[in-house]
């Protein structure tokens, strides 16, 4: 309870702090800098324009791009993790397209659109971002399985959908979790991105057309929004967490960057 506390006023200490630094330090007409109450003031006008479908757009390639990469990579980690001689075959394949960043797949897939599949293109992007963190930290969750687990696996005889259940994915559980809170906010990150390149309905797009016609207030407005969209969102994942204290493992060595 503390710690909650602090931490609410430590946001309502900056949201003052804020707003009196912008009323006192920026003279009207205000051109590029904004107080908070003028920001909120604009979500009325935005809500009016059609701001819920934007989130909903932005929410539904982020959710349905992170549960691809977690699908895809749960799947291909457990297989990898499990196999050295799928490891071998696998790994030089991985560090060969990890570090290409999705942006980079934007000149491919803006072909996507010319050929009737434009939503598609927003999901390419997202899953192959957010692929890598549940990818490796299921690799490195699986291949880490402690001995003591190891052995009851080989005394028990068990067939392999029940080492899978009993035994491999709870010992792994901490670093796969880790691996899916990464992507989740990378997702997040990569569907904006997208929808400020590719365009259509969502918060990247709403953004880029707001800076093109200088309504910067409203272009900060909605910045705040995805801010906001990216608090909810990792706020849920800590709860899941917080309820599940078997899933806190230790933290992830591996770069989370797209």
């Amino acid at each position: 309870m503390k710690g909650r506390t602090i931490s609410i006023l430590s946001v309502c200490t900056a949201a003052i702090g804020w707003e009196l630094a912008v009323r006192v330090a920026v003279p009207e007409p205000r051109r590029f800098i904004f107080s908070l109450s003028e920001m909120l003031a604009e979500w009325g006008k935005l809500f009016h324009n059609g701001l819920m479908i934007d989130i909903t757009a932005t929410l539904v390639r982020t959710i349905g791009g992170f549960l691809g990469a977690a699908l895809l990579g749960i799947g291909l980690g457990l297989l990898i993790g499990r196999s050295p001689t799928l490891h071998q075959i696998a790994r030089p394949l991985i560090d060969f397209l990890r570090p290409l960043p999705s942006s980079a797949l934007i000149p491919v897939v803006i072909i996507l659109p010319m050929l009737g599949l434009k939503e598609r293109s927003f999901y390419v992007i997202v899953i192959y971002g957010s692929l890598w963190p549940v990818l490796f930290n299921t690799i490195t969750g699986v291949s880490e399985v402690s001995s003591a687990a190891a052995g009851a696996i080989r005394m028990l005889q068990l067939s392999p959908l029940q080492r899978l259940r009993y035994f491999i994915l709870p010992e792994a559980a901490p670093e796969i979790f880790t691996g899916l809170k990464i992507a989740l906010g990378i997702s997040l990150i990569l569907a904006i991105t997208a929808e400020l390149l590719i365009g259509g309905r969502g918060l990247g797009s709403l953004m880029r057309e707001l800076g093109d016609a200088a309504d910067y207030a409203g272009m900060y407005s909605t910045i705040l929004v995805i801010a906001l969209l990216g608090w909810t969102l990792n706020s849920a994942f800590n709860i899941v967490e917080k309820n599940h204290p078997w899933l806190r493992g230790r933290e992830s060595l591996i770069d989370d960057a797209p």
